[in-house]
């Protein structure tokens, strides 16, 4: 019983992980009119803005690499991959939300939080393919 338990929490979070679900879910947050996610952010502390960008894109990118981690050998180009096709894909938001009317609009400060976290997850996963951890090598 405990071990059908687990498979199903393994397979939830297997889906809640899937880089496709989580591009959905950038996407939405990127592009969702502003009226439906302002947070009066003098209540809470200034820029959090900024700390969702990094945090989706963190996400992101650490997504892309565990889901074609094992799918490839050549382990520097899926790192390289996922830093470009991240960072491309944080431009394109920025710039749906400069040409879109949905009360959006493009920051250099959100392209830099998007890089921060995109960079953040590519050394967090070096550092996890340091350590001892039989999930990652880069042999």
């Amino acid at each position: 019983m405990q071990y059908k338990i687990r498979r199903i929490l393994l397979r939830i979070w297997v889906i809640l992980i899937n880089p496709y679900i989580i591009l959905l879910f950038v996407t939405f947050l990127s592009l969702a009119p502003d009226n439906n996610l302002t947070i009066n952010e003098k209540y809470i502390f200034p820029n959090l803005d900024k700390i969702v960008h990094l945090s989706m894109y963190f996400g992101l990118s650490f997504s892309i690499v565990l889901h074609f981690f094992h799918k490839t050998a050549e382990k520097e180009k899926l790192m390289l991959f996922t830093f470009f096709f991240s960072s491309c894909y944080g431009v394109l938001m920025e710039f749906f939300q400069y040409i879109s009317n949905l009360g959006r609009n493009a920051n250099i400060y959100d392209f830099i939080a998007n890089e921060v976290g995109i960079v953040l997850a590519i050394i967090a996963l070096k550092l996890l393919s340091k350590s001892k951890s039989k999930i990652f090598h880069f042999d």
